[in-house]
């Protein structure tokens, strides 16, 4: 112990005599360790932590892969709801089994009516979570039954914000999609499920399910079956509960009982942790990868440093070894320095994480899952521990055995320093460094690219000035299928008589929604069989409102709502799909017993986003719904295009609706362009993240090599002495130093290509429009390296170009 603090003191000493290197080294490592420990913060609280569920990691989610068909490749599905009660009947593996769906319900009756995100679950899903309301009760089983008292349960959140926790709270009523309902118990404020946006749970009820199942025609496809969760029995093992489940739905399918697409899946039990932050688990290894690169090569420049100082310590640790000390003794002086360097590094490292961890929430997407739990717990600061001492101990190790291995004669008599063995030493860690800065640069062009990509995809719309809000009517309320025409009608005339409206209209699925409807249909004389499209119930206005683009024919009128020939408009990837010749215009389509006539035909508009398939689509009008026996009408979509700011409009549309209806609520009424800039917000941050991860990796390639030229440059002063006295040009020097930099360089380019060929493809799943081969990427990163290490060259270059040979040969 008194060795060590003889090390620290000595270290400590050395660093105040050079104030500048101990400065660069803490700076630098403060970068690196701090960026580290922030993304690896992001990595625990999302992948890591477990739930906030007791025993949470026997908790999963159920699916069901299916093999790869002709119409699309492997994909999984969701559980039917009657195999999932045969396997509660007879598992054996599964302590509980819970169902569950999440939809917007509107909440009124209690102050202005509200559009709130609510799930309907089954009444085992609270036990199974192992959690209780902390006031009043839970679900009973009986209350999924039809004819039952209606219930619901509410979020501490709901509670606290809309009931100002009103004591008696249980027991009281509210109306929920008009439908009276009797609050039974409040939950936990730290409670959430599936996602903390889930405000209030009510039954899952068994005729509800039942229906669902019934209805594959017009069902919205995320809702095709209920997702479900169950609950292993401590010490069963996955492989063994999807054994059993596999049986259950194979005796399912062969009793008729399971729909027919899932007879040849395969049951899937997936951590419910993994299956909540699936999406972003490939971008986060990503950027946990690539900020480690950028540490490796914090290490690398610091071992350069090092290994530089240690040619004018020489003399210094010859004089050590002579007077007694051991190679271990010099070796452990040296490594003390440099976990001294790493722990100051970690230490600054921190702040700077903690900083970055306050401003977070304001520079991550919305919607990644878990983002409210981005905390700096006890892990987080072990790990800024742990990788202190492993940094210290890879950038302090190699100046650590040089430094030791001196010749005592040579150094005590000539103090001389590292020949061309420590050129090489110091040439190859610059050349590893530019590899991994290749490597960084290459994965952040082809975000970037892809970035790119995706806002330059010709959306087949216009969303500026666009405000989109969607309503969905009670059908209690609103029964048949002419009221609400009748609502909407009303609705939109007022709304198009605003002064600051310039058009406006309805339709069943706008661009950037959460998902669509298919309906089988018949393109008469058409050889395609079984055709499915997205059946978007219209008003004239609305086309005009979002600003579609009209390929040929017409647009659809007012006068075709009521005419008795109806029509319809649809997009050219109808027309490819379903209509084999030029002219799609005339051909007539069989909806159910209903004929209709194309008259027109649109440019595709992406309606999942601009990295989504277009998908063929039939406008029709909305008057023609009952017509067609399509269940949407009772929820549509306003468009609206404003004269000016389109936010604008929302407190005067929520007054109009409350006018019409004071029970119905806006739902998520926002400018079409936030929500387009939403969309793309996440790819987006991930692009930013690892370009700047990439620019670092640049700055620090860039000093690598700066610093290896300069050592160079100052190792050969008499050499380039000599050369000039004989007669040597300056532009002969000047080429001879820029060659070594760039032959450094161009080595590291190639190790690069190389690593960055098996390294970018954990991006495959982020890309769009751009492969991970892309040789644009590939190109941009070999001329950026190229031209910031020009820079880095040419500085030492210029140094070497104006040394005076009569000084130089007196250099020792």
């Amino acid at each position: 112990m008194s060795t060590l603090w003889l090390d620290t003191r000595f270290s400590f000493r050395l660093f105040a005599r050079n104030p500048g290197f101990a400065a660069v080294a803490v700076l630098t490592l403060a970068v690196a360790l701090g960026a580290n420990t922030a993304v690896f913060s992001l990595m625990n609280s999302i992948l890591l932590r477990a739930l906030p569920y007791r025993e949470s990691d026997r908790i999963m989610a159920v699916s069901v892969l299916l093999p790869p068909s002709e119409s699309r490749p492997s994909h999984q599905e969701l559980l039917d709801s009657k195999t999932i009660e045969a396997w509660r009947a007879r598992s054996r593996t599964v302590e509980q089994l819970a169902a569950y769906r999440t939809g917007p319900v509107t909440l009124s009756g209690r102050g202005v009516a509200e559009r709130l995100t609510g799930a309907r679950v089954s009444s085992e899903l609270f036990p199974l979570l192992r959690v209780s309301p902390i006031r009043g009760r839970g679900l009973r089983s009986e209350e999924q039954q039809p004819g039952r008292e209606r219930v619901v349960i509410l979020s501490d959140g709901l509670w606290h914000r809309r009931f100002r926790r009103d004591p008696s709270i249980v027991g009281q009523t509210v109306t929920l999609d008009g439908v009276r309902r009797t609050i039974i118990g409040v939950m936990p404020a730290s409670f959430f499920f599936p996602r903390r946006e889930v405000e209030l749970w009510t039954p899952l009820e068994v005729e509800e399910t039942a229906a669902a199942q019934g209805q594959r025609g017009s069902r919205t496809l995320a809702a095709k079956f209920d997702p479900a969760i169950a609950r292993l029995r401590e010490g069963v093992t996955l492989q063994k509960a999807e054994a059993e489940a596999q049986a259950v739905l194979h005796d399912s399918s062969e009793a008729g009982a399971a729909p027919a697409e899932l007879a040849h899946g395969r049951v899937l039990l997936t951590p419910l942790r993994d299956e909540i932050v699936a999406s972003v688990r490939p971008a986060l290894l990503a950027m946990f990868g690539a900020v480690g690169l950028v540490l490796l090569m914090a290490c690398i420049n610091l071992a350069n440093l090092l290994l530089a100082r240690s040619s004018s310590r020489q003399r210094e640790m010859a004089i050590r070894s002579a007077v007694g000390g051991s190679r271990s003794r010099l070796v452990r002086q040296v490594l003390t320095e440099s976990a001294l360097l790493s722990l100051a590094g970690a230490s600054v490292g921190v702040l700077l994480a903690g900083w970055l961890h306050a401003i977070l929430p304001r520079i991550l997407p919305p919607d990644i899952p878990r983002m409210e739990e981005i905390h700096l717990d006890g892990r987080v600061f072990f790990f800024a521990v742990v990788l202190s001492g492993v940094t210290g101990l890879l950038f302090g190790l190699v100046p650590a055995v040089r430094s030791s291995a001196t010749d005592l004669l040579q150094s005590l008599r000539a103090g001389v320093a590292e020949g061309s063995a420590g050129l090489r030493s110091h040439s190859a860690l610059v050349v590893a460094e530019v590899a991994l800065a290749f490597v960084l640069l290459v994965g952040s062009g082809l975000l970037l690219r892809s970035f790119l990509h995706r806002i330059g995809v010709e959306l087949g719309y216009r969303p500026d000035h666009v405000l989109t809000t969607t309503l969905t009517l009670d059908p209690a309320k609103y029964g048949s299928a002419g009221r609400s025409t009748a609502f909407f009608d009303q609705l939109v005339a007022r709304v198009i008589r605003l002064p600051e409206v310039r058009s406006a209209g309805v339709v069943s699925f706008p661009p950037l929604a959460s998902g669509f409807s298919l309906i089988g249909i018949e393109v008469i004389g058409q050889p395609s069989a079984h055709s499915r499209t997205v059946p978007q119930l219209s008003s004239p206005g609305y086309m005009a409102a979002i600003g579609m683009q009209l390929e040929s024919g017409r647009w659809l009128t007012l006068h075709d709502e009521s005419s008795q020939a109806p029509v319809a408009v649809v997009n050219r990837a109808f027309v490819h799909r379903y209509v084999v010749g030029a002219r799609a215009v005339g051909h007539q389509i069989r909806v159910g017993s209903a004929t209709l006539e194309i008259v027109g035909v649109l440019k595709n508009v992406h309606l999942l986003g601009p990295d989504s398939e277009p998908k063929p689509e039939l406008f029709i009008s909305y008057h023609l719904a009952a017509k067609l026996a399509l269940t949407d009408a009772n929820r549509l979509t306003l468009a609206v295009r404003a004269a000016g700011e389109p936010a604008a409009l929302v407190p005067i549309l929520r007054g109009l609706v409350r006018e019409l209806d004071s029970d119905l609520a806006l739902e998520d009424a926002r400018p079409l362009s936030s929500k387009l800039t939403a969309s793309v917000a996440e790819p987006r941050f991930y692009a930013l993240l690892l370009g700047g991860f990439a620019a670092m990796a640049l700055v620090l390639a860039a000093a690598g090599v700066y610093g290896v030229l300069t050592y160079s440059v100052a190792r050969q002063t008499r050499a380039i002495g000599v050369r000039s006295a004989l007669g040597a040009q300056r532009s002969s020097i000047l080429v001879m130093i820029l060659g070594k930099g760039f032959t450094l360089t161009i080595t590291g380019i190639v190790i690069g290509m190389a690593a960055a060929t098996g390294a970018t493809r954990v991006l495959a799943r982020l890309l769009f429009g751009v492969a991970t081969g892309d040789p644009v990427s590939y190109a941009m990163a070999a001329l950026a390296l190229a031209g910031v290490t020009f820079f880095a060259c040419y500085v030492p270059a210029r140094r070497a170009t104006r040394i005076d040979p009569v000084e130089a040969l007196r250099y020792d």
